[in-house]
């Protein structure tokens, strides 16, 4: 994918690649983490707060790390609102993740 948007400047196609890799590791944050890097250096703050947001949903194994690189990047480039939506979307992730680990 990094190939696609670097040489060949594909957005299109790099995303699409990254599509595909999130669907077979869509739990992973590591996963996540890499597309959201992508974006960080290819996309733009667009396509990387959609990605944000869409990791926070459907990351089960350390869902602190996509929390953690979402706030920052509202604390840097969102408005007040992304920033308080942001920290909802986290808590109430969170919320959730936590009455699953206590099982």
């Amino acid at each position: 994918a990094n190939i696609e948007a670097d040489q060949y400047r594909d957005l299109e196609k790099a995303r699409k690649i990254w599509s595909d890799i999130l669907q077979v590791h869509q739990f992973k944050a590591s996963t996540w983490m890499e597309a959201i890097q992508f974006e960080k250096i290819f996309g733009d703050k667009k396509h990387l707060r959609k990605r944000l947001e869409r990791a926070m949903e459907k990351v089960h194994d350390t869902p602190e790390l996509v929390a953690a690189a979402w706030l920052q990047f509202e604390r840097e480039e969102g408005s007040l609102q992304a920033f308080d939506h942001c920290q909802k979307a986290i808590k109430l992730k969170m919320g959730k993740i936590s009455i699953v680990r206590e099982k």
